[in-house]
Protein backbone atom coordinates (compact mmCIF):
# COMPACT_ATOMS: atom_id res chain seq x y z
CA UNK A 1 0.00 0.00 0.00
CA UNK A 2 1.24 3.85 -1.04
CA UNK A 3 -0.05 6.84 0.40
CA UNK A 4 -0.09 10.91 -0.05
CA UNK A 5 -1.74 12.93 2.01
CA UNK A 6 -2.14 17.16 1.43
CA UNK A 7 -3.79 20.00 3.59
CA UNK A 8 -4.35 23.50 1.86
CA UNK A 9 -3.60 26.71 4.02
CA UNK A 10 -6.73 27.44 6.37
CA UNK A 11 -7.61 23.45 6.49
CA UNK A 12 -9.88 24.75 3.30
CA UNK A 13 -9.28 21.25 1.41
CA UNK A 14 -7.91 18.31 2.47
CA UNK A 15 -6.87 14.52 0.61
CA UNK A 16 -5.30 11.12 0.65
CA UNK A 17 -4.77 9.41 -2.86
CA UNK A 18 -3.86 5.93 -1.87
CA UNK A 19 -3.28 2.85 -3.73
CA UNK A 20 -2.51 -1.06 -3.39
CA UNK A 21 -1.25 -2.63 -6.51
CA UNK A 22 -5.27 -3.75 -7.72
CA UNK A 23 -6.33 0.11 -7.10
CA UNK A 24 -6.00 3.65 -6.62
CA UNK A 25 -8.41 5.91 -4.88
CA UNK A 26 -8.54 9.19 -3.88
CA UNK A 27 -10.44 10.66 -1.20
CA UNK A 28 -11.24 14.73 -1.04
CA UNK A 29 -12.92 16.38 2.12
CA UNK A 30 -13.80 19.94 2.15
CA UNK A 31 -16.44 23.07 1.88
CA UNK A 32 -18.55 24.02 -1.25
CA UNK A 33 -18.14 26.80 -0.34
CA UNK A 34 -14.25 26.94 0.27
CA UNK A 35 -14.54 27.89 3.96
CA UNK A 36 -11.89 26.57 6.14
CA UNK A 37 -12.47 23.44 8.42
CA UNK A 38 -11.35 23.23 11.77
CA UNK A 39 -8.81 20.51 12.61
CA UNK A 40 -8.83 18.56 9.38
CA UNK A 41 -5.61 17.26 7.85
CA UNK A 42 -5.29 15.01 4.95
CA UNK A 43 -3.34 12.45 7.11
CA UNK A 44 -6.83 12.28 9.61
CA UNK A 45 -10.84 12.40 8.08
CA UNK A 46 -9.67 11.56 4.58
CA UNK A 47 -6.94 8.89 5.83
CA UNK A 48 -9.75 7.35 7.63
CA UNK A 49 -12.38 7.48 4.93
CA UNK A 50 -9.66 5.67 2.48
CA UNK A 51 -9.25 2.98 4.42
CA UNK A 52 -12.90 1.89 5.25
CA UNK A 53 -13.54 1.97 1.84
CA UNK A 54 -10.46 -0.06 0.63
CA UNK A 55 -11.17 -1.94 3.97
CA UNK A 56 -14.48 -3.01 2.37
CA UNK A 57 -13.69 -4.46 -1.11
CA UNK A 58 -14.11 -7.91 -1.68
CA UNK A 59 -10.96 -9.71 -0.37
CA UNK A 60 -11.87 -12.39 -3.30
CA UNK A 61 -9.96 -10.32 -5.61
CA UNK A 62 -6.55 -11.79 -6.36
CA UNK A 63 -3.53 -10.08 -4.46
CA UNK A 64 -0.78 -8.88 -6.50
CA UNK A 65 2.46 -7.70 -4.77
CA UNK A 66 3.97 -4.44 -5.88
CA UNK A 67 6.90 -4.88 -8.44
CA UNK A 68 10.28 -3.92 -7.42
CA UNK A 69 12.91 -4.17 -10.30
CA UNK A 70 16.46 -4.91 -9.51
CA UNK A 71 18.95 -3.17 -10.83
CA UNK A 72 20.64 -4.81 -14.00
CA UNK A 73 24.19 -5.95 -13.39
CA UNK A 74 26.50 -4.10 -15.76
CA UNK A 75 27.41 -6.19 -18.97
CA UNK A 76 31.47 -7.03 -19.54
CA UNK A 77 32.62 -5.45 -22.16
CA UNK A 78 35.61 -7.08 -23.97
CA UNK A 79 38.39 -5.53 -24.67
CA UNK A 80 39.20 -4.74 -28.23
CA UNK A 81 42.52 -6.34 -29.64
CA UNK A 82 42.45 -4.49 -32.48
CA UNK A 83 44.46 -1.32 -34.03
CA UNK A 84 41.72 1.49 -33.61
CA UNK A 85 40.50 2.59 -37.13
CA UNK A 86 40.28 6.54 -37.60
CA UNK A 87 36.17 6.97 -37.81
CA UNK A 88 35.32 9.55 -40.78
CA UNK A 89 32.98 12.19 -39.28
CA UNK A 90 29.89 12.63 -40.83
CA UNK A 91 28.36 15.97 -41.66
CA UNK A 92 24.44 15.96 -40.87
CA UNK A 93 22.55 18.58 -41.30
CA UNK A 94 19.71 18.91 -39.40
CA UNK A 95 16.09 20.49 -40.57
CA UNK A 96 14.68 23.49 -38.95
CA UNK A 97 11.21 21.92 -36.88
CA UNK A 98 8.15 23.71 -37.88
CA UNK A 99 6.83 25.91 -35.35
CA UNK A 100 4.22 24.54 -33.06
CA UNK A 101 0.77 25.82 -33.71
CA UNK A 102 -1.50 26.02 -30.69
CA UNK A 103 -4.48 23.97 -30.43
CA UNK A 104 -8.48 24.68 -29.53
CA UNK A 105 -8.86 24.37 -25.80
CA UNK A 106 -10.95 21.92 -24.37
CA UNK A 107 -12.85 23.72 -22.40
CA UNK A 108 -16.26 25.05 -23.77
CA UNK A 109 -16.64 28.56 -24.18
CA UNK A 110 -19.49 29.84 -22.27
CA UNK A 111 -22.68 30.97 -24.31
CA UNK A 112 -23.04 34.87 -23.78
CA UNK A 113 -25.88 35.38 -21.48
CA UNK A 114 -29.25 36.46 -22.93
CA UNK A 115 -32.23 37.69 -20.99
CA UNK A 116 -34.84 35.79 -19.48
CA UNK A 117 -37.93 35.16 -21.74
CA UNK A 118 -41.66 35.04 -19.60
CA UNK A 119 -43.13 32.12 -19.06
CA UNK A 120 -45.75 31.26 -21.85
CA UNK A 121 -49.40 31.79 -20.16
CA UNK A 122 -52.79 29.77 -20.68
CA UNK A 123 -53.37 31.91 -23.46
CA UNK A 124 -50.86 33.62 -26.30
CA UNK A 125 -50.90 37.23 -25.74
CA UNK A 126 -50.53 39.20 -28.90
CA UNK A 127 -47.19 41.13 -29.28
CA UNK A 128 -46.99 44.56 -28.68
CA UNK A 129 -45.56 46.68 -31.18
CA UNK A 130 -45.04 50.72 -31.28
CA UNK A 131 -48.01 52.62 -32.46
CA UNK A 132 -47.00 55.62 -34.83
CA UNK A 133 -48.17 59.00 -34.53
CA UNK A 134 -51.15 59.52 -36.91
CA UNK A 135 -50.32 61.97 -39.81
CA UNK A 136 -53.06 63.99 -41.25
CA UNK A 137 -52.74 61.84 -44.38
CA UNK A 138 -52.85 58.74 -41.96
CA UNK A 139 -56.56 59.77 -40.67
CA UNK A 140 -59.29 58.99 -42.42
CA UNK A 141 -63.03 60.27 -41.80
CA UNK A 142 -65.26 58.73 -39.67
CA UNK A 143 -69.24 57.67 -41.52
CA UNK A 144 -71.77 59.23 -39.76
CA UNK A 145 -74.13 56.48 -38.25
CA UNK A 146 -77.23 55.46 -40.04
CA UNK A 147 -80.32 56.21 -37.79
CA UNK A 148 -82.99 53.40 -38.06
CA UNK A 149 -86.13 54.90 -39.41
Amino acid sequence: MAGKTGTTDESRDAWFVGSTPEYTLAVWVGNDDHSPMWDVYGGGLPATIWRRVMGGISLKVAHFAFVHRQKTPPRAVPAKTSTPQPVEEETVEEETPAPIEPWESPTPVAEPETEPQPEPTAEPQPESSPTPEPTPEMVEPTPEPVQPQ
